[in-house]
């Protein structure tokens, strides 16, 4: 565990049901890639609760574009994950079209940067 208590890479295998688990760059701990919010069904999800952002785009670029490259930087360092989908789960009911249709769009840039992945969009 790390010192905030999160079960981490260098220190505990990931398992099935875990939440918030750190994922360090083994060449330097100091340097955390992401944290992976639930391991669920052999899938890797990063939780949102966000159902419309202020920049749309911008924040897409960052919370979803941004955060699938780190999973994708992470996932080899996750024995028995290192093929797993990765997804981007959406928590609260009632997202806004046009934030919903940003979000496909990104994941959809995702996609075609890495088709060997299996990427996942739900919504709530």
């Amino acid at each position: 565990m790390d010192p905030l208590g999160l079960k981490c890479n260098d220190a505990t295998p990931p398992q099935e049901g875990d939440r918030d688990y750190l994922v360090r760059d083994p060449s330097n701990l100091e340097r955390s890639i992401t944290d992976i919010d639930h391991i669920q069904d052999g899938v890797l999800w990063e939780e949102k609760s966000a159902t419309n952002a202020g920049d749309v785009d911008r924040w897409v670029e960052k919370h979803v574009e941004g955060k699938m490259e780190r999973y994708v930087e992470a996932r080899p360092h996750l024995p028995g994950y290192e093929d797993a989908p990765i997804g981007m789960r959406f928590t609260e009911p009632g997202a806004d079209p046009t934030f919903q249709a940003a979000v496909e769009q990104g994941m959809d840039r995702v996609r075609g940067r890495h088709p060997d992945v299996d990427f996942r969009t739900e919504w709530a």
